[in-house]
């Protein structure tokens, strides 16, 4: 064994630490799987001290046949082992390539970079009840979730240091590990003043509830339900593969709402279901919303009815865990959505209809951040304060029994 490699290592995370501003790329796929958003950013300080100055950002789509792999990956009948460790590997390497193409298109070197931090594509969830399978180890059963895009390949590619697997801690601590972001959230999106709550609508919907002032057990964040996940699965299958989602929501509101099928919609356990939750991908993945799309063709809906009773079923799953899980722990002054579904304004507008008076607008209206790169600056957050020591979860989000240090740390270039 080479002695030089600890001490060059430990100095790495010493120099770190000892900065005053540090460059750092942050890299993230969601449930959506569209590919990862990349963001890049000068950060200082931690914990709620932290500071994070964003100095570019892009999401970048997978490219064929990587995405249609992936999805592969996603399925029970062709997710097999070979497939996983492949795809695994293989999304680390285009990672690694996202941060080269960032930095570059950004103008600084790699050298330049201190710290990437990834969270992985999401790719399978187990949380004990969403599976007829899940006890298959009978007492010894746990939450398992698995995120593809090994953060060796990237700090390999790059020669930077790397943190990745960001949920595992907490799933090892007794939570979910889910939802990841609700620490940044908290670090970085606070008030003083203001009652807040951030709601994320990816392919998967949660909100994170920041009280005034809020400690870090006074937060709490969970899973709604679905977000984007169904209505772009059906976008997809009705324009022939030609769109991923609904732009701007233009098909749904050419659609009218069935009533019977939402209120059918409704009654998902999941959605009902009492905090802390988590939704694995699965839960409203292709096999489900295959299934919407039948109910809704036997119940003799046009394609846009179908979409735009998809939308409501994410924009009344949203209200229903505000009404009972959320007012009656907080009256929140102010709604702001991040994620691709705040792109969406006929979901908007549902959302708005449903909740009023409650002010509801997105993340880059009210604070200036896009709403594709706030789960990415909570990946940061999260990093940064990893490397730095300090605990990255939140037992009252994701149900965990402690705090603990989020992520495995990857060294760069040794030299």
């Amino acid at each position: 064994m080479n002695s030089n490699i600890l001490p060059v290592y430990l100095r790495g995370l010493i120099d770190y630490v000892q900065k005053s501003e540090r460059l750092v790329v942050g890299l993230h796929s969601g449930t959506s799987a569209d590919g990862p958003t990349a963001a890049l950013v000068r950060v200082s300080g931690n914990e709620q001290n932290t500071d994070i100055n964003l100095v570019d950002w892009r999401s970048y789509e997978y490219e064929s046949p990587l995405k249609e792999r992936i999805f592969d990956v996603f399925a029970r009948e062709t997710g097999s082992l070979d497939r996983v460790a492949q795809a695994d590997n293989v999304i680390g390497d285009f990672f690694a390539e996202v941060v080269q193409r960032l930095v570059a298109k950004a103008g600084f070197a790699m050298s330049d970079l201190d710290l990437i931090v990834s969270s992985g594509q999401v790719c399978y969830q187990v949380i004990d009840g969403q599976r007829e399978d899940h006890n298959w180890l009978g007492d010894k059963a746990i939450a398992s979730f698995l995120d593809l895009g090994a953060g060796a390949f990237i700090a390999q590619r790059t020669g930077v240091t790397t943190v990745s697997n960001l949920r595992q801690r907490d799933i090892a601590a007794g939570g979910l590990g889910v939802p990841t972001v609700s620490y940044g959230d908290w670090v970085l999106f606070g008030d003083s003043k203001v009652n807040r709550a951030l709601h994320n609508i990816g392919g998967i919907a949660n909100p994170a509830v920041l009280p005034a002032g809020a400690s870090i057990n006074e937060m709490f964040a969970f899973d709604s339900g679905p977000g984007n996940m169904i209505i772009d699965a059906l976008v997809n299958w009705i324009s022939g593969g030609e769109q991923f989602y609904d732009d701007n929501g233009a098909i749904a509101a050419r659609g009218n709402v069935d009533d019977s099928l939402l209120s059918e919609l409704m009654r998902h356990p999941f959605v009902l279901q009492k905090p802390p939750k988590g939704a694995a991908r699965q839960l409203f993945g292709h096999e489900y919303s295959r299934g919407v799309m039948e109910q809704g063709r036997a119940l003799g809906l046009s394609d846009e009815d179908i979409v735009a009773t998809a939308t409501a079923f994410t924009a009344e799953s949203i209200t229903h865990n505000y009404k009972e899980f959320v007012f009656p722990r907080v009256s929140i002054d102010e709604i702001l959505l991040a994620g691709g579904g705040a792109n969406n304004a006929t979901l908007i507008g549902m959302l708005r209809d449903r909740l009023d008076p409650i002010p509801i607008t997105t993340i880059e209206e009210r604070l200036g951040i896009p709403v594709e790169a706030r789960e990415v600056l909570t990946m940061i957050a999260i990093g940064n304060d990893t490397v730095q020591g300090n605990a990255g979860n939140v037992p009252s989000a994701t149900g965990a029994q402690s705090r603990v240090i989020a992520g495995d740390i990857t060294p760069g270039q040794l030299g």
